[in-house]
């Protein structure tokens, strides 16, 4: 919705991935996040899909590596998760169920929200957190996000990763990826 941070966000990805053959497909002004999520799956082409928010910043020295590493014990990887899911909200679950951090700017400095940061992966996780994750095509071509049913902004990546959970795909929260998200997020 935002050119500027469209801008910002496809550039911190460049740098990000470096040498890491890759393509940014941008959406503009989608009707929902299921249907912008869908839409790029339609228009990308790679095995690994990045689903994230336009004011999502990483400071990662090696992101492309850990992403690999843990999609190797993983389908379906995030920020910030849980293994149990109680309520719509993911962080219900709470705590010693909780996986993951991000950081968010407040008045001039950064609140981190510590979810849980051990272990670094945590692999048996129901549900994640759509500001930022990733999937093997696989998952994403067998999985779509349901843009029928979640026509806003909420809740479409607790219903995408919990079927994939319920599909038998491994999903994981890493730790180890330090994103900076500039919005809270009103729910």
């Amino acid at each position: 919705a935002d050119a500027a941070k469209a801008t910002y966000a496809y550039a911190n990805y460049e740098h990000l991935l470096g040498t890491v053959p890759n393509e940014v497909v941008l959406i503009y002004n989608p009707e929902s996040m299921a249907a912008g999520y869908n839409e790029g799956i339609d228009r990308s082409v790679g095995d690994v899909l990045i689903f994230s928010h336009d004011d999502i910043e990483f400071l990662q020295d090696d992101f492309a590596g850990t992403i690999e590493r843990h999609l190797r014990s993983v389908d379906v990887l995030g920020v910030g998760g849980a293994d149990d899911l109680t309520h719509a909200n993911w962080i219900s679950a709470g705590k010693g169920h909780l996986f993951g951090q991000v950081a968010h700017p407040h008045e001039g400095v950064f609140i981190v929200c510590r979810y849980g940061t051990d272990p670094v992966l945590a692999a048996d996780c129901m549900v994640i957190d759509g500001c930022w994750m990733c999937a093997k095509r696989e998952v994403v071509e067998s999985i779509r996000f349901d843009h029928a049913t979640f026509t806003g902004f909420h809740c479409y990546d607790l219903d995408f990763s919990l079927r994939a959970h319920l599909a038998r795909y491994r999903v994981g929260v890493a730790s180890d990826l330090f994103p900076i998200h500039q919005s809270g997020g009103t729910y």
